[in-house]
């Protein structure tokens, strides 16, 4: 993770990870696994991921 704003978090990928989309996809499962983890929080985080290459103008919405 390299930054918090507000209630996002912007993670950075090696280009490697992303080119090899089946380690990409489950490194993202395994982060909104995380994130989501009922265990820890009384109410239920639902989390939406989104990516960019360029700016966050840019970014779009991925299914995992």
């Amino acid at each position: 993770m390299i930054n918090s704003i507000h209630d996002e978090l912007v993670f950075e990928f090696p280009s490697k990870l992303r080119d090899n989309a089946k380690n990409y996809s489950n490194t993202l499962q395994l982060v909104k696994e995380l994130m989501e983890d009922h265990t820890t929080f009384k109410l239920p985080i639902t989390v939406d991921l989104a990516e960019s290459t360029t700016n966050w103008a840019e970014k779009k919405e991925l299914e995992v």
